[in-house]
């Protein structure tokens, strides 16, 4: 039978803060910041105030800084395909069309700029700004993983303020690539808004790109206090499954248990050592995907799947826990995207409940599942194959 739907919504609160609270409901794939109260980030990989540098007029930030940033609209098509999107051009103080003022400068970009806090998109799918335009032109903040910053990333401290009512609102989107991670409508005359998400496991040159449109219509859409990190966590108890014992971490199969020192401390290999069952650990399973085949009770603090066809096997029990801080959070087991898909055929016991995360589907194909609790899906498909 279907399993129910329970829909949380969490962020880092206040601004800056470690602590967590729900806020309200979050119906869009993507938009759940699971970091526990105690979270710390190893690293800030980058920070849009604290990074942002005025350029020299007429050029772009690629032109004169090479520190991964760029500042962007979508010229040539809807947001959501990176070759539709065209670096802005500085002015001294902030990222246009051309470099030039006032604003605005010609359609459909109109008023679209970045600048060191704040900007306004360009024109909306309702205004034609005498070219025919029909579809909504974003100011976009872009970023380029860079060499030594790949792992599992985090937008995090996210914040955007629209101070007109007149504004009908902004919309923020998040993509990885072309991927989409999450949206946002920001009302004007609200109090600031927040927002942040798991971004995944990102490569050298993933590009993270941090979107603000005019909602079908630009008028009063001017934004301030707009605001960002990428960052990284420490290692709060994460390992990564490599069969072969030895980096690159590159999955595959083998046993799962105390003895076998087949646990990288890092996605690119780390330190090697065995799984703790009292350390909460949280397992991530990349590479080459295949059967992880349990040789004796297992807990762990979560599971997550970065690609397709893994399977955690065998008659002993895997039980979900509720303790220790990681990049998951508690009793979750995480599929990455959409098209994957991890099944777990062993024994699923505890009393902490089960969420779902990711975008992809995870199956629960046995019929002896003892775990309790709630269980929750934020994104993606949970199948019952026996159950």
């Amino acid at each position: 039978m279907p399993v129910p739907k329970k829909l949380g919504f969490h962020f880092l609160w206040p601004p800056g803060g470690t602590s967590m609270k729900t806020v309200g409901l979050c119906v869009r794939v993507g938009c759940v910041v699971l970091m526990a109260g105690s979270q710390l980030w190893a690293a800030i990989i980058a920070n849009y105030q604290g990074d942002y540098r005025n350029g020299a007029v007429g050029q772009t930030r690629p032109e004169v800084y090479a520190d991964g940033w760029d500042y962007m609209w979508n010229s040539a098509g809807p947001i959501g395909t990176a070759t539709n999107y065209t670096s802005l051009k500085a002015t001294g103080s902030s990222y246009n069309l051309d470099g030039g003022s006032p604003l605005p400068r010609a359609e459909p970009a109109a008023y679209v700029y970045l600048g060191s806090s704040g900007g306004h998109p360009g024109r909306g799918s309702t205004q034609s700004g005498g070219v025919g335009n029909t579809i909504d032109r974003y100011a976009i903040a872009a970023y380029t993983i860079q060499p030594g910053e790949a792992g599992h990333v985090y937008l995090a401290n996210g914040s955007i303020y629209v101070a007109s009512g007149s504004s009908n609102g902004v919309e923020v989107r998040v993509y990885v690539n072309d991927t989409l991670k999450l949206t946002k409508l920001q009302l004007g005359a609200a109090p600031t808004g927040y927002f942040g998400a798991y971004l995944g496991q990102l490569n050298v040159g993933d590009k993270v790109f941090v979107a603000v449109g005019p909602n079908t219509h630009d008028g009063s859409d001017g934004f301030s206090n707009f605001q960002f990190l990428l960052a990284q966590p420490a290692d709060v108890g994460d390992r990564w499954w490599d069969a072969d014992g030895t980096a690159p971490v590159d999955g595959g199969t083998g046993p799962w248990n105390t003895t076998s020192p087949l646990w990288a401390d890092a996605p690119s290999g780390g330190t090697y050592g065995t799984w703790s069952n009292t350390a909460n650990m949280t397992a991530h399973f990349t590479g080459t995907a295949g059967t992880v085949t349990l040789g004796e009770p297992i807990t762990a603090r979560a599971l997550g799947f970065y690609s397709d066809g893994y399977q955690i096997a065998g008659s002993q029990s895997l039980t979900l826990t509720s303790a220790g801080t990681g990049t998951l959070g508690p009793a979750t087991i995480h599929v990455e995207n959409a098209g994957q898909t991890a099944t777990i055929s062993a024994p699923i016991a505890g009393t902490a409940g089960l969420t779902k995360t990711g975008a992809g589907t995870l199956i629960l194909a046995n019929s002896g599942n003892t775990y309790t609790g709630t269980t929750w899906i934020t994104g993606g498909t949970l199948r019952l194959g026996a159950d």
